[in-house]
Protein backbone atom coordinates (compact mmCIF):
# COMPACT_ATOMS: atom_id res chain seq x y z
CA UNK A 1 0.00 0.00 0.00
CA UNK A 2 2.91 2.46 0.89
CA UNK A 3 4.84 1.73 -2.40
CA UNK A 4 1.64 2.29 -4.27
CA UNK A 5 0.81 5.61 -2.10
CA UNK A 6 4.63 6.60 -2.98
CA UNK A 7 3.28 6.68 -6.98
CA UNK A 8 2.78 10.63 -8.60
CA UNK A 9 -0.81 10.02 -9.02
CA UNK A 10 -1.57 8.85 -5.81
CA UNK A 11 1.26 10.87 -3.47
CA UNK A 12 -2.29 12.81 -2.45
CA UNK A 13 -3.43 9.86 -0.45
CA UNK A 14 -0.48 9.05 1.65
CA UNK A 15 -0.69 11.44 4.16
CA UNK A 16 -4.75 10.59 5.08
CA UNK A 17 -3.59 6.67 5.33
CA UNK A 18 -0.39 7.11 7.00
CA UNK A 19 -2.90 9.17 9.26
CA UNK A 20 -5.65 6.29 9.95
CA UNK A 21 -2.74 3.99 10.46
CA UNK A 22 -0.91 6.27 13.38
CA UNK A 23 -4.55 6.99 14.87
CA UNK A 24 -7.03 4.12 14.89
CA UNK A 25 -9.53 6.88 13.66
CA UNK A 26 -12.53 5.68 11.56
CA UNK A 27 -11.82 7.19 7.96
CA UNK A 28 -15.38 9.02 7.87
CA UNK A 29 -13.67 10.38 10.81
CA UNK A 30 -11.19 11.64 9.44
CA UNK A 31 -12.91 12.99 6.60
CA UNK A 32 -15.10 14.87 8.72
CA UNK A 33 -11.80 16.60 11.15
CA UNK A 34 -11.53 20.16 10.80
CA UNK A 35 -9.07 22.38 11.66
CA UNK A 36 -11.08 23.58 14.52
CA UNK A 37 -10.26 20.21 15.71
CA UNK A 38 -6.99 20.36 15.76
CA UNK A 39 -5.14 21.65 19.39
CA UNK A 40 -2.05 22.30 20.96
CA UNK A 41 -0.03 21.65 17.10
CA UNK A 42 2.81 23.96 18.51
CA UNK A 43 3.26 22.08 21.42
CA UNK A 44 4.64 18.11 20.35
CA UNK A 45 3.61 16.83 23.49
CA UNK A 46 0.40 18.16 23.84
CA UNK A 47 -0.74 17.57 20.04
CA UNK A 48 -4.49 16.51 19.94
CA UNK A 49 -6.93 15.90 17.64
CA UNK A 50 -10.27 16.84 19.68
CA UNK A 51 -12.85 14.58 17.77
CA UNK A 52 -16.20 16.19 18.32
CA UNK A 53 -19.47 13.59 18.86
CA UNK A 54 -20.70 14.87 15.43
CA UNK A 55 -17.68 13.85 13.54
CA UNK A 56 -17.72 10.69 15.81
CA UNK A 57 -19.22 7.41 14.35
CA UNK A 58 -20.42 6.58 18.04
CA UNK A 59 -21.69 10.35 18.53
CA UNK A 60 -19.13 10.50 21.63
CA UNK A 61 -16.69 13.51 21.83
CA UNK A 62 -13.10 12.20 22.19
CA UNK A 63 -9.78 13.21 22.19
CA UNK A 64 -7.04 11.70 19.49
CA UNK A 65 -3.37 12.13 20.71
CA UNK A 66 -0.98 13.16 17.62
CA UNK A 67 2.64 10.96 17.39
CA UNK A 68 5.37 12.98 15.76
CA UNK A 69 4.12 11.90 12.55
CA UNK A 70 1.04 12.47 12.37
CA UNK A 71 1.63 15.82 14.07
CA UNK A 72 4.36 16.38 10.68
CA UNK A 73 1.69 15.43 8.30
CA UNK A 74 -0.45 18.26 9.82
CA UNK A 75 1.77 20.36 9.89
CA UNK A 76 2.39 19.85 5.82
CA UNK A 77 -1.55 20.32 5.58
CA UNK A 78 -1.69 23.65 6.90
CA UNK A 79 -0.15 24.43 3.24
CA UNK A 80 -3.56 23.76 1.72
CA UNK A 81 -5.34 26.17 4.31
CA UNK A 82 -6.48 26.63 7.84
CA UNK A 83 -9.64 27.77 8.06
CA UNK A 84 -11.49 26.66 11.02
CA UNK A 85 -14.36 25.05 9.00
CA UNK A 86 -12.66 23.53 6.28
CA UNK A 87 -11.49 19.91 6.61
CA UNK A 88 -7.80 18.93 7.27
CA UNK A 89 -7.92 16.44 4.25
CA UNK A 90 -8.93 16.94 0.76
CA UNK A 91 -11.15 13.65 0.60
CA UNK A 92 -12.85 14.48 -3.10
CA UNK A 93 -13.62 11.44 -5.03
CA UNK A 94 -12.73 9.18 -1.70
CA UNK A 95 -14.70 6.34 -2.74
CA UNK A 96 -13.25 5.64 -6.15
CA UNK A 97 -9.56 6.50 -5.89
CA UNK A 98 -9.96 4.46 -2.58
CA UNK A 99 -10.82 1.45 -4.93
CA UNK A 100 -8.14 2.40 -7.48
CA UNK A 101 -5.46 3.08 -5.01
CA UNK A 102 -6.33 -0.84 -3.38
CA UNK A 103 -6.50 -2.36 -6.70
CA UNK A 104 -3.11 -0.80 -7.92
CA UNK A 105 -1.45 -2.19 -4.52
CA UNK A 106 -2.80 -5.61 -5.83
CA UNK A 107 -4.32 -5.72 -1.85
CA UNK A 108 -7.85 -7.84 -2.27
CA UNK A 109 -9.96 -8.17 0.74
CA UNK A 110 -9.48 -5.42 2.42
CA UNK A 111 -11.52 -1.93 2.76
CA UNK A 112 -9.97 1.27 4.08
CA UNK A 113 -11.55 0.95 7.48
CA UNK A 114 -9.40 -2.18 8.24
CA UNK A 115 -6.75 0.52 8.69
CA UNK A 116 -8.47 0.90 12.26
CA UNK A 117 -7.46 -2.81 13.24
CA UNK A 118 -4.04 -2.76 11.52
CA UNK A 119 -3.50 0.66 14.04
CA UNK A 120 -4.89 -0.91 17.04
CA UNK A 121 -2.59 -4.26 16.56
CA UNK A 122 0.40 -2.17 15.30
Amino acid sequence: LMQTLDLPEYKHWKPFFVTLLETAMRPGELQKTTWAMIQNLDQPERAVIALTARASKTKKARIIPMSPTVREIIENQKQFGTDANKPVFDTTNYKNITKEILAAAEIKEFWVRDTKHCAVTN
